[in-house]
């Protein structure tokens, strides 16, 4: 559960590999219990047995080479995939319109003060979908398109995501501590770091982070914001609500918690604004059930 913190790094390692043997294997947990479970002890065996040993016949060059953890609200399976990121992603914008609403329905603002506005360091939006009419599913890596304002000196997101049931209160999922987490995938960004990278692509953004960019009172900015990977699959009646946040949720734990000496009234102490019209971009992919 903690996606925002290990999983993008050891994805791009898969990704950039140039090896042809090279395998993907998603866990959920801890970061221990996955590696001694008798059957992931074997599947390591079996790798090691197989190039060092030379034990070519273990049936390693069989073996799925990509296994994928698949959320279903709590809980997951395995699933093998034939690529990653999955080659059939179909990119599919949600619109955030007022009413603090997710609609796969266009919307354009009527005007730049078409938009929401909240306090710096305390405040949020919320915006979510309608109950899904079927099973939705999303794989693979999300993003914001938005455009943004603010009358402080910097702007933070704290962006979050929840499966809501049928009776809408939140799924709650197991964290990485064990503790209670009611939101499964969670992001953050910085204004005065919106710039992206040359590595970015038309579906991937990725931040530069090397340098910070100005930041002018109330000046709208186009932003571009990464979510790290994910999966879920959103069963019929199910919603999603995505939260943009000033600061940490309430169920953060505190070796989580952003409280560094640089968050602070004099710098996002005032307004923020999210124009209505950006768009959530989601990896929808198409599985049979």
């Amino acid at each position: 559960m903690d996606s925002e913190v290990h999983l993008p790094g050891n994805l791009v390692a898969f990704e950039d590999s140039s090896s042809e043997w090279k395998f993907l294997e998603m866990h959920t947990g801890n970061h221990l219990a996955a590696y001694y479970a008798p059957d992931q002890i074997e599947r390591q065996r079996q790798f090691l047995d197989f190039f060092l040993l030379d034990k070519t016949s273990n049936g390693l060059d069989k073996a799925p080479q990509i296994q994928l953890l698949i959320r279903r609200g709590a809980k997951a399976s395995y699933r093998t995939e034939i690529s990653w990121p999955p080659e059939d992603t179909k990119y599919t914008p949600i619109y955030l319109t007022p009413g603090e609403k997710l609609s796969f329905v266009p919307y354009t603002p009527a005007s730049s003060n078409d938009s929401i506005t909240y306090a710096g360091l305390t405040g949020s939006a919320q915006f979510q979908t309608d109950a899904f009419e079927k099973d939705f599913e999303i794989l693979g890596y999300p993003y914001l398109d938005l455009t943004v304002s603010t009358d402080a000196k910097d702007m933070d997101l704290f962006i979050y995501f929840y499966l809501l049931r049928a009776d809408g209160h939140p799924v709650v999922f197991r964290g990485n501590h064990d503790e209670p987490a009611v939101s499964f995938l969670r992001s953050w960004f910085r204004l005065s770091h919106r710039t992206l990278s040359a590595q970015s692509t038309a579906h991937r953004p990725i931040l530069d982070q090397r340098f910070p960019a100005p930041v002018e009172p109330n000046e709208p900015y186009r932003v571009q914001i990464p979510i790290p990977p994910t999966s879920m699959v959103f069963a019929k009646g199910t919603r999603l609500r995505v939260a943009l946040r000033a600061g940490d949720e309430e169920a953060t734990i505190p070796p989580m918690r952003h409280v560094g000496p640089d968050r602070f009234e004099g710098v996002f102490g005032g307004a923020n604004r999210v124009r209505y019209g950006g768009t959530l971009v989601l990896p929808v992919v198409e599985r049979g059930r």
